[in-house]
C-alpha cells in the first residue's frame, strides 16, 4: 500500500486509523477531522485518493489488496454488516479456502451499493451470537462462516471439503459446528451438513454403516458382511468394514472412510495396514469416502458393481 499523503500525515490520529485499516476511511470520519466532500474530490481528481463506493475512500490509487477490499467491503454494507463466507474464515486463518470476491451478510432487505470486488447475501440471522471482531473487522465465526459456504457453495463436495477443512486445520470442534447448525433454521443442503459434521465427530463407522446399507439395497448390491475379521503377517486380528464373499469363493472387501482418515498420520497408517492385510491372504480392498455414498451416489454404485463382477 502506498504511503498516506501529506494530508492525512497533519493529523496522526486519523492517519494511524487509515494506516490501521488498510488505507480505507469513511466520508462520515473524514469530515469529523475537517475534510469535507469538495477536498476529497480534489484528492481523487488528483488521482492520490479513490472511491470505493459512496461512502469510502481508499487513501492510495492503483489496485486494491485483499485487506484494503475486506474493508472496504464492511464499511460500504453499512454498520450491521458482517464479513461472511470464505472471507470470513480467511479472515480467521482458514488456508486454501479464499475467493477473490469479498462476502458480506446484511440484514434481509438492505441493499449496498454494488462493488465489483463484493459478493452481498442476505439474512434475517447474521448478528448476535454468531458475530466475532477480528482485526477490526466484524467477522462471522468459523462455525457460521463454514456451514454457510457449506450451503451457499454450488457443489456438494465442496460442502463436505470446507466442513473438514475447519476441524482439520483446528480451528473449531465438530460439537461447535452442530451447535451453530441447530441455530440456523431451514438452510440448503441441511441433511449433508449434519452428517458430515457427524462423520468429524467420530461416528463416521455407524453413520457410513447405514448410508452404504441403504446403498446396496436400492442399486440391488450383495448384502456383504459387516466388520470381517482379517490376521496381518503378525497374527493381529484387523476389521473390516465390508466384505463380500463371490460364487467362485473369493472375497473382496471395501474399507469406508470417513473425515478423521483424511488426517496426515491416519491416512498413512490406513494404507499400510490395507497393504498388509491384502499382502497376507490377498484379499483385495477398495477403499470409498463416506460421504460419497450420500453425495455420488450413482458413481459409487457403478464402482461397486464393477469391482464386484456384477453386470
Amino acid at each position: 500500500m502506498a504511503k498516506t499523503t501529506g494530508l492525512l500525515d497533519q493529523i496522526p490520529e486519523l492517519a494511524s486509523m487509515v494506516a490501521h485499516q488498510a488505507g480505507t476511511v469513511t466520508r462520515t470520519v473524514l469530515l469529523l477531522h475537517g475534510i469535507d466532500d469538495a477536498v476529497v474530490r480534489r484528492q481523487v481528481a488528483a488521482r492520490r485518493w479513490q472511491e470505493a463506493g459512496p461512502q469510502v475512500v481508499v487513501t492510495f490509487t492503483g489496485p486494491l489488496p485483499v485487506g484494503t477490499r475486506r474493508w472496504a467491503a464492511a464499511a460500504n454494507a453499512g454498520p450491521e454488516a458482517v464479513l461472511s463466507g470464505r472471507t470470513a474464515l480467511a479472515v480467521h486463518g482458514l488456508d486454501g479456502w479464499g475467493s477473490e470476491l469479498v462476502q458480506v451478510v446484511v440484514d434481509r432487505g438492505v441493499r449496498p451499493t454494488p462493488l465489483d470486488f463484493v459478493k452481498i447475501h442476505e439474512s434475517r440471522r447474521h448478528q448476535g451470537a454468531d458475530v466475532i471482531v477480528v482485526q477490526g473487522l466484524p467477522c462471522h465465526k468459523v462455525e457460521r462462516a463454514a456451514i454457510d459456504v457449506a450451503s451457499w457453495c454450488p457443489s456438494a463436495r465442496t460442502a463436505v471439503g470446507v466442513l473438514a477443512a475447519v476441524v482439520q486445520q483446528r480451528l473449531t470442534l465438530p460439537s461447535r459446528l452442530h451447535e451453530t447448525l441447530e441455530r440456523q433454521g431451514r438452510i440448503r443442503r441441511r441433511r449433508l451438513i449434519a452428517a458430515t459434521i457427524n462423520d468429524l465427530a467420530g461416528g463416521a463407522q455407524a453413520l457410513s454403516e447405514i448410508e452404504y446399507g441403504r446403498l446396496f439395497e436400492r442399486w440391488g448390491l450383495p448384502r456383504p458382511t459387516r466388520q470381517a475379521i482379517r490376521l496381518d503377517q503378525s497374527g493381529r486380528r484387523r476389521y473390516l468394514d465390508v466384505e463380500w464373499t463371490l460364487p467362485s469363493g473369493d472375497r473382496k472387501a471395501l474399507e469406508i472412510d470417513g473425515m478423521g482418515h483424511l488426517e496426515p498420520n491416519r491416512w498413512y497408517a490406513d494404507l499400510l495396514r490395507a497393504a498388509d492385510i491384502t499382502a497376507t491372504d490377498e484379499t483385495p480392498i477398495l477403499r470409498l469416502p463416506a460421504a460419497a455414498a450420500r453425495i455420488d451416489e450413482k458413481l459409487v454404485a457403478g464402482i461397486l458393481h464393477r469391482y464386484l463382477g456384477r453386470p
